[in-house]
Order: C-alpha cells, then structure tokens, then sequence
C-alpha cells in the first residue's frame, strides 16, 4: 500500500500531466467507505442524499458543456469555481449518474465528508448569486430559448 507520500507524488504528477491517472480502486479497497454511511445518524444521511444528488447535478451541468450544450454566463461560472477549486477530476470519479447500490453507498459516505459538504454549499452560492443557468445573453425567452425549437410567442 503507498504512503501517504506516495499519494501525493502521484496525484501531483497526475495533475501535472506526467503519469498516468491514479489507480483509485487501490485506495478504494483499503478505506472503509460502508462504515462512516453505518455509523451515520438519519440527518447526517439526509445531509449526505443531499449534498451527493447536488453534487451529481452540478457534475450533469459540467459534463454537459463538453456534449456541446449551449453555453450561458452561468453555467460558465458554474465550471469556473469547479475548476477554481480543482474539484472536476475528483467529482468525476465518485460521481455515478446510475449507480449500483454499493457505489450509491460509497456516493453518501462522500457526502457525509465536510470538503464535499462545502462544496455543495459554495456551489449553491453561487448558483444563487446567478441561477440564469439556462437563459442565453439577450434571449428573452429565457429557458424556451435555450432549447432553440419552442417558439416562445405562439401564434
């Protein structure tokens, strides 16, 4: 098992591009994800459901950019503070968008960690300070018009 020293030399060589990607299923098969979800409390689970469904609606936003949805100053501040945070490659790899019963479980023992919990919260933030996800600079049909075939102003 690498040392804590190793990690961080390997993610950092990751980040910088000079390796190949980490093998997370070995830190995976050596932490106890089941447990914390165990020992939980109903509101820390509750809290967990809610910062993991968040967080995998942020991550749905950020991925679709890359499918060519259409871009809005709002979902472009959304990336941003993503990225600010480095959290992209992170959220990638413990964000399921079906998952199995052991990986949904896994998904709230993450949500049960304060860094996740945080970021759901600053991604909140900023999702109120401008929740325009869908509406295109000077379209005024807001959402109607982000999707390009509703006619906003039927006949």
């Amino acid at each position: 098992m690498p040392e804590a020293e190793d990690w961080a030399q390997m993610l950092g060589a990751v980040e910088r591009g000079e390796s190949p990607p980490v093998d997370w299923g070995l830190l995976q098969h050596r932490a106890d994800v089941l447990g914390a979800v165990q020992q939980a409390s109903d509101e820390q689970l509750l809290r967990a459901r809610t910062v993991l469904l968040g967080l995998r609606m942020f991550y749905g936003l950020y991925a679709m950019h890359a499918l060519f949805m259409p871009d809005t100053p709002a979902l472009a501040a959304l990336r941003a503070k993503i990225d600010e945070l480095g959290m992209f490659p992170i959220l990638d790899h413990v964000i399921a968008l079906s998952p199995s019963p052991r990986h949904f479980a896994e998904g709230l023992a993450v949500g049960l960690e304060p860094l996740f919990d945080g970021l759901y919260e600053t991604l909140v933030e900023q999702l109120t300070a401008d929740s325009a996800l869908f509406q295109l600079p000077g379209d005024e049909a807001g959402a109607a018009g982000f999707h390009g075939d509703v006619d906003p102003h039927p006949a």
